[in-house]
């Protein structure tokens, strides 16, 4: 037996001394799988956080866009918050009427003022519905109303270059109804429009104003899991306008904007609404939407409702500047109130003095 090796034999023996016995291999594995199953319950919280978020950065950069859009055109453009869909063989998710996970734009046509440049409609009214009711429209000679206004459809109408706007919801080919709502009340009937017999008076020039459409813009999507809670979603302190139980139904929510950034008119479905106070939306998780129970601390594991989250963010709207803050939500002050509504206005009321977080 030789006692001294060549220099190859000598380096080959080196080199199967660096490498890792079977032994130390499982060590190291061992060790890593005990760092992964601590850091991964620590991790995963934060990433969550961080698509909450990242979702209200989103949507106040979408809505900066629109802003945006609306001066650059100089009408109203707005957001269409969809109510999801997710139904399965036509069965839809208990959830979908309360969440929004895809935001759209949205623009006003430009108005309609008939077929032709001096293009006029007629006003009369029906004596024995009473003052605020009865009141018809009549657009004859004008046939291309019945192509852009829908059978059944709301819009509003400017009479003689003059307000107020009338909300009026076709009811023919050519012909229409003033709605009698409380704007109608404030403002008064177009007694002018008609003579003593109550019928037309003079034709007279008009506007129409239609609701909002779609427009091609590209949707926003939010962040996988995250969603807009709708169920404790609204107008005010106290409103939960949006919710599909309240009395509006479940319409999809459009917010318009003004060229010079406010809130210019905001829709529940074809219902408007009074843009006077903030827009209130929660930013939450898709499996913490509980309308039930809106307060609900546990709905299964170690989950609580997004009213009951504090990684929950709101998102309000000023009406009058139309600017727009993320605020989180302190849970800490609701308690347990037995009126949802006083809980969740004084979630509202501290997100304002609230510090911010993302967005603008």
């Amino acid at each position: 037996m030789p006692l001294f090796f060549t220099h190859h034999q000598q380096a080959g023996r080196m080199q199967r001394r660096q490498g890792l016995t079977l032994i130390e291999l499982l060590t190291v594995i061992a060790v890593l799988a005990i760092l992964l199953s601590v850091a991964i319950p620590v991790i995963r919280p934060a990433l969550k956080d961080r698509k909450l978020r990242e979702s209200s950065r989103l949507l106040s950069a979408y809505c900066a866009g629109v802003q945006a859009r609306a001066a650059a055109l100089g009408r109203p453009v707005g957001i269409v918050l969809v109510r999801s869909n997710n139904s399965v063989a036509g069965i839809p998710n208990s959830r979908d009427l309360y969440q929004c996970t895809e935001v759209l734009t949205a623009e006003i046509p430009q108005p309609y003022s008939g077929d032709v440049i001096d293009a006029k409609a007629t006003v009369s009214h029906d004596p024995d519905a009473g003052g605020a009711n009865g009141w018809t429209v009549n657009f004859a000679g004008n046939a291309f109303f019945d192509t852009i206004i829908l059978p059944g459809e709301h819009f509003l109408l400017r009479l003689d270059y003059k307000n107020p706007l009338y909300q009026c919801q076709r009811t023919g080919n050519q012909t229409a109804r003033i709605v009698p709502n409380a704007s109608l009340n404030l403002a008064g009937p177009p007694w002018q429009h008609i003579n003593s017999n109550h019928g037309p008076k003079r034709p007279v020039p008009f506007q129409i104003y239609r609701s909002p459409t779609r427009s091609a813009a590209s949707p926003l999507q939010l962040p996988r899991g995250m969603a807009i809670d709708l169920s404790v979603s609204g107008i005010g302190f106290k409103g939960n306008q949006f919710n599909p139980d309240s009395q509006l139904g479940p319409g999809n929510i459009t917010i318009m904007f003004s060229p010079n950034g406010s809130v210019d008119s905001i829709y529940v479905g074809n219902q408007a609404l009074p843009q006077t106070t903030k827009v209130y939306l929660l930013i939450g998780r898709v499996n913490q939407i509980n309308p039930v129970n809106p307060f609900q601390t546990d709905i299964g594991g170690n989950q609580q409702a997004n009213l009951r989250d504090p990684s929950s963010i709101w998102f309000s709207i000023s009406p009058k500047t139309g600017q727009i803050r993320n605020s989180l939500n302190r849970t800490d002050l609701i308690g347990n109130p037995a009126d949802p509504g006083t809980g969740i206005e004084l979630a509202r009321k501290d997100a304002i003095d609230s510090i911010g977080v993302g967005g603008r």
